[in-house]
């Protein structure tokens, strides 16, 4: 049935799940209990089939969620439970959604279906077993709604009473839809009455303007003739439809009385171009007439120009002695075509300014066929100027040419008769070798003549004057005969000389060559010599021996470097100086013997690199060595220290003799057996260690290392080396004597540093402390600290290295005013070892201390903290 369950449904329903409700009730309590604790105490209805909704804020919301709702299913593991009653058809349910969609979309929620996209109300309580009794939130998203409330269905009088409530306030309900469907059903009749109407009356004005404005369109093509009828068109037009007009009538009043007076307007306008119209084609017609007798003139210049040109070619044609004619004629003719020119220029300006002032007119322009007659004519007068001084140009040179060649054949007739000795108008033998020796610088035998001759068919009488011409040309073939000949010799002498220059070239390339295989030669042992000073074969030689391997690809490197720099400038100077024709033999050569010397120049710098970096890892290992031997010999030292209880000081003037004196090398040499000897021996029943060796050169390495500069090694220099420094980890204090029980003399705090002055802690037997003899630089108190408890806790750590945190100048002496020239720049991130603790200069205000680069040789001094408080070096 529609709405809802029927009550044989729900009670197969309530069969169903009876006998699985049973069996795990008691689970199920427990379960409940223990997941109200772990959840805080979120009440729940419990193990119900079903349960009731009452409460609720929201009135909407309210409506759907209250009432009875059944168990119906398990969701996720959870009880699910339908609404006994649909609402306006739709479904209701109370189910839980676990975190397979996160933990937001987790809890207990009320929709229309199971897991479906639309919620109502929700309870983020995901411990729950059951429906949480309260924590809804109303709507999902909104804050908890106290009133509204789950809980187990009430008895069954009780819920068939409210069950009949309900179901008076639903028909209640549905009563007040009705009838609040129909009002709105009433308002929306009238609306579409009135709408109708609306539209309708609309329609009539917009009919109305429509029928008007198609009256008033007629006055677009008004006359003088017709406006008065167009007037009363429109005015009829406008009586006829005032009634339908409306709200429109005092616009269309106003747009009738617009269009009238524009087309008022309009009809002036037109008088008044017609007028214009009539007055230019009055102007028109004079201006042509002028124009038209000037046209006449030009036309008149150039048939006579014409004329002129036509009697000056038949002059040219009838008179063969007019060479002189032709520039002052041409220049007289031009004259004249420029005048005529002119003359048809201003008539076509005068088109043009008058074209120019018409369409600048105001009114209608209509195109003039006279004028553009008249310009047409003037162009054509313009072309037939050009003709004509163009047909002048060609007949002037064409008479030039005919003079030329004219005055060029009585040349030729004048040589002929000069040599023409006896004036018969033939050439003799004598007068052909005459003319050849004057004319052509050309010596003629009979022999070398009669060929010429032969070929001319010269008779008894001579060589004719026609045949000058060709005599000429044999004489010419006759001449590059003999030039020719000179030419062989001179190549032949050429090709001598050249095979001279090429052969001292060929020797001084031989000898380049020889000396480029003598270095080749040297220069491919560099490869093998190259081997030991891989970095494989590098990592187990001592730094000696990779000195020693340096030293000898070094100075084999070097020498061949320095025979190819002597090499380069033969080789540059092969193209100086050369002959241009063997110059390109010369390039050719000197580029082989230059790639030859790139080539060895690129193995010797390859070996050169391998040196310096043969060196550099010599020096590598040669700094770390000498660390490493240095640090042997500071440990028999302070252990020799340790035993002997002796300060620095103390120990180094039972060296020298003098605290004040330095110490030589044999000195320290002594001094150090006697140590090492003394640090292998043990009192008692200890078992002595064995004795570690050191050569006098290792001896001798680190003297040098820590007198630098000095000749001997002073008491600072030694102290620098042997004294250690300890920061305090934990409270302690310094004591009077060895003993821990003594009286202290200051107490030490956490981060405080003191100086071993013995050599460092060694074991108080009957305490099983470490302790040692130490100094504050706080304030200068002596005594005895513990550096590590019985129990092992730490109270002081040696303090060696310091990292540099901000760029600072590592320089020779501690005044920083004195020494200007720094050493080098200390980089953040480098670690320097302590020597001298920092200590403030006075005078700057800066506080240094002496180092030396973990990894390097070097001492010096850098500043720690500036005298504005910037730190530069930071303890590890």
């Amino acid at each position: 049935m529609r709405g809802g369950y029927s009550a044989e449904h729900r009670q197969a329903q309530q069969q169903m799940t009876q006998q699985y409700l049973q069996r795990q009730q008691q689970q199920q309590q427990q379960q409940q209990s223990g997941a109200q604790a772990a959840s805080g105490g979120t009440p729940t209805v419990g193990n119900e089939t079903t349960i009731e909704i009452s409460g609720c804020a929201d009135p909407t919301i309210g409506v759907i969620a209250r009432g009875m709702y059944a168990y119906v299913t398990q969701n996720h593991g959870r009880p699910a439970y339908k609404k006994t009653e649909q609402v306006n058809g739709v479904d209701v349910m109370i189910y839980y959604w676990d975190e397979r969609d996160g933990p937001t979309f987790s809890g207990w929620w009320l929709g229309p279906q199971i897991g479906g996209d639309q919620v109502w109300a929700y309870q983020p309580d995901r411990s729950a077993p059951y429906v949480p009794s309260s924590g809804w939130k109303v709507p999902y998203h909104a804050d908890v709604d106290p009133t509204f409330v789950v809980a187990k269905a009430k008895s069954a009088p009780t819920a068939m009473a409210e069950q009949q409530r309900k179901q008076q306030e639903q028909k209640k309900l549905q009563q007040m839809q009705e009838q609040q469907k129909e009002e709105q059903q009433r308002r929306q009749e009238e609306q579409r009455k009135k709408f109708q109407e609306e539209t309708l009356r609309k329609q009539q004005e917009q009919q109305a303007v429509a029928a008007v404005r198609r009256v008033m369109q007629k006055m677009w093509t008004v006359t003088e003739d017709n406006f008065e009828t167009l007037k009363a068109e429109v005015d009829n037009a406008l009586v006829q439809n005032t009634t339908n007009l409306g709200s429109q009538l005092e616009k269309m009043k106003g747009d009738i009385k617009t269009c009238i007076d524009q087309a008022q307007k309009q009809i002036e306008e037109a008088k008044e171009a017609k007028r214009k119209q009539q007055e230019q084609i009055e102007k028109t017609r004079s201006f042509a007439e002028k124009i038209q007798a000037q046209l006449e003139a030009v036309d008149a210049e150039i048939a006579t120009l014409r004329e002129t040109l036509e009697e000056f070619e038949t002059a040219c044609k009838e008179q063969s002695d007019s060479a002189e004619a032709p520039e002052a004629w041409i220049s007289k003719y031009s004259e004249s075509i420029a005048a005529a020119k002119e003359k048809a220029k201003v008539c076509s300006d005068k088109i043009s300014d008058e074209v120019k002032e018409m369409r600048s007119a105001d009114g209608p322009q209509t195109p003039d066929p006279q004028m553009a007659s008249l310009t047409a004519r003037t162009s054509e007068c313009g072309r037939r100027l050009s003709s004509l001084l163009t047909s002048a140009t060609f007949a002037v040179q064409r008479a030039k040419k005919k003079a030329e060649a004219k005055a060029k054949m009585v040349a030729i007739e004048s040589v002929f008769d000069k040599y023409d000795s006896n004036k018969d108008g033939f050439w003799s033998t004598s007068d052909a070798k005459k003319y050849a020796q004057g004319e052509m610088s050309l010596k003629l035998s009979d022999e070398l003549l009669k060929p010429a001759l032969r070929a001319l068919g010269a008779g008894k009488e001579g060589i004719k004057k026609a045949d000058f011409h060709r005599l000429k040309m044999a004489l010419g073939i006759v001449r590059e005969r003999q030039i020719d000949e000179v030419r062989r010799a001179d190549r032949l002498k050429r090709e001598k000389e050249l095979e001279g220059l090429k052969a001292a070239l060929q020797s001084k390339v031989d000898d380049a060559s020889a000396q480029l295989k003598e270095i080749e030669e040297k220069v491919n042992t560099l490869d093998e010599l190259c081997t030991p000073l891989s970095d494989k074969a590098l990592s187990g030689s001592t730094p000696a021996e990779i000195s020693k391997m340096a030293a000898e690809v070094g100075d084999s490197a070097q020498d061949s470097h320095s025979q190819l720099e002597s090499l380069k400038p033969v080789v540059a100077n092969l193209t100086e100086e050369v002959d241009p024709s063997i110059k390109a033999i010369a390039a050719m050569q000197q580029k082989a013997l230059d790639f030859r010397v790139r080539a060895l120049e690129s193995k010797v710098t390859k070996a050169q690199k391998a040196v310096a970096h043969a060196r550099n890892v010599g020096e590598k290992k040669g700094r770390q060595e000498l660390i490493a031997i240095e640090g042997r010999v500071l440990a028999v030292l302070r252990n020799f220290q340790r035993e002997k209880s002796q300060t620095t000081q103390e120990m180094f003037a039972a060296a020298s003799g003098d605290k004040d004196a330095s110490l030589d090398l044999d000195g320290f040499k002594s001094f150090f057996q006697e140590a090492q000897d003394a640090v292998t021996e043990k009192d008692g029943e200890e078992k002595a260690t064995d004795k570690e060796t050191f050569s006098d050169g290792d001896l001798e390495r680190v003297f040098s290392l820590w007198k630098g500069a000095q000749e001997g090694l002073t008491e600072e220099l030694f102290s620098d080396q042997v004294r250690l420094y300890y920061k305090v980890l934990k409270d302690a204090s310094i004591a009077e004597g060895v003993d821990v029980e003594s009286s202290a003399l200051i107490r030490l705090e956490v981060g405080d540093i003191v100086e071993a002055l013995c050599g460092g802690p060694s074991l108080h037997k009957s305490s099983g402390c470490s302790r040692m003899r130490a100094k504050a630089l706080k304030d200068g108190t002596e005594g005895y600290v513990t550096t590590c408890g019985n129990g092992g806790t730490k109270f002081l750590q040696e303090v060696t290295e310091f990292r540099v945190v901000s760029d600072t100048a590592l320089a020779k002496t501690f005044d920083i005013e004195e020494d200007k020239e720094k050493q080098r720049t200390l980089k953040v991130g480098e670690v320097v070892e302590v020597k001298r603790w920092p200590v403030k200069d006075e005078k700057t205000g800066l506080t240094r201390l002496k180092c030396r680069c973990k990894g390097h040789l070097e001492y010096g001094f850098a500043t720690s903290v500036g005298n504005r408080g910037a730190v530069f070096l930071q303890m590890i």
